[in-house]
Protein backbone atom coordinates (compact mmCIF):
# COMPACT_ATOMS: atom_id res chain seq x y z
CA UNK A 1 0.00 0.00 0.00
CA UNK A 2 1.01 3.73 -0.63
CA UNK A 3 0.22 7.07 0.76
CA UNK A 4 -3.35 8.14 0.78
CA UNK A 5 -4.34 10.14 -1.76
CA UNK A 6 -6.46 14.04 -0.77
CA UNK A 7 -6.73 17.08 -2.15
CA UNK A 8 -8.98 19.61 -0.71
CA UNK A 9 -10.92 22.05 -3.59
CA UNK A 10 -12.28 25.65 -2.38
CA UNK A 11 -14.74 28.18 -3.92
CA UNK A 12 -15.92 31.43 -2.53
CA UNK A 13 -17.91 33.92 -4.30
CA UNK A 14 -18.81 37.81 -3.52
CA UNK A 15 -21.75 39.63 -5.46
CA UNK A 16 -21.94 43.53 -5.57
CA UNK A 17 -24.94 45.00 -6.25
CA UNK A 18 -23.67 47.56 -9.25
CA UNK A 19 -27.22 49.36 -9.83
CA UNK A 20 -30.84 47.80 -8.49
CA UNK A 21 -30.72 45.53 -11.87
CA UNK A 22 -26.86 44.77 -12.40
CA UNK A 23 -24.90 43.00 -9.83
CA UNK A 24 -21.24 41.65 -10.29
CA UNK A 25 -20.00 38.30 -9.03
CA UNK A 26 -16.15 37.61 -7.94
CA UNK A 27 -15.33 34.10 -8.00
CA UNK A 28 -12.03 32.43 -6.67
CA UNK A 29 -11.72 28.70 -7.21
CA UNK A 30 -8.71 26.69 -5.62
CA UNK A 31 -8.06 23.17 -6.87
CA UNK A 32 -5.42 20.94 -4.52
CA UNK A 33 -5.84 24.03 -1.94
CA UNK A 34 -3.14 22.65 0.39
CA UNK A 35 -0.58 21.90 -2.49
CA UNK A 36 0.00 18.77 -0.93
CA UNK A 37 2.18 16.01 -2.95
CA UNK A 38 0.82 12.63 -3.07
CA UNK A 39 3.72 10.87 -4.16
CA UNK A 40 3.73 7.76 -7.11
CA UNK A 41 4.60 4.15 -4.76
CA UNK A 42 6.95 2.59 -7.82
CA UNK A 43 8.11 -0.99 -8.33
CA UNK A 44 6.64 -3.35 -5.70
CA UNK A 45 8.95 -6.36 -6.93
CA UNK A 46 10.71 -7.05 -3.84
CA UNK A 47 13.70 -8.47 -6.12
CA UNK A 48 14.17 -4.40 -7.72
CA UNK A 49 16.71 -2.44 -7.07
CA UNK A 50 14.05 0.50 -6.90
CA UNK A 51 11.70 -1.21 -4.38
CA UNK A 52 10.03 1.31 -2.09
CA UNK A 53 11.35 4.80 -4.23
CA UNK A 54 9.00 7.19 -4.92
CA UNK A 55 10.33 9.05 -8.22
CA UNK A 56 7.59 11.37 -9.12
CA UNK A 57 3.64 12.43 -7.91
CA UNK A 58 0.50 11.59 -9.07
CA UNK A 59 -1.44 14.81 -7.71
CA UNK A 60 -1.48 18.21 -9.81
CA UNK A 61 0.08 21.33 -8.51
CA UNK A 62 -2.35 24.19 -7.01
CA UNK A 63 -4.36 25.65 -9.59
CA UNK A 64 -6.15 28.83 -8.53
CA UNK A 65 -8.74 30.68 -10.94
CA UNK A 66 -10.70 33.54 -10.63
CA UNK A 67 -13.70 34.89 -12.43
CA UNK A 68 -15.59 38.19 -12.70
CA UNK A 69 -19.54 37.61 -13.77
CA UNK A 70 -21.81 40.99 -14.76
CA UNK A 71 -25.26 39.81 -14.12
CA UNK A 72 -27.95 42.13 -15.67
Amino acid sequence: TGPMYFDWDMSAQKDFRVTERMKLSFRTEAFNLLNHPVFFIGDQDLNSLHFGQSTSTVSSPRILQMSLRLKF
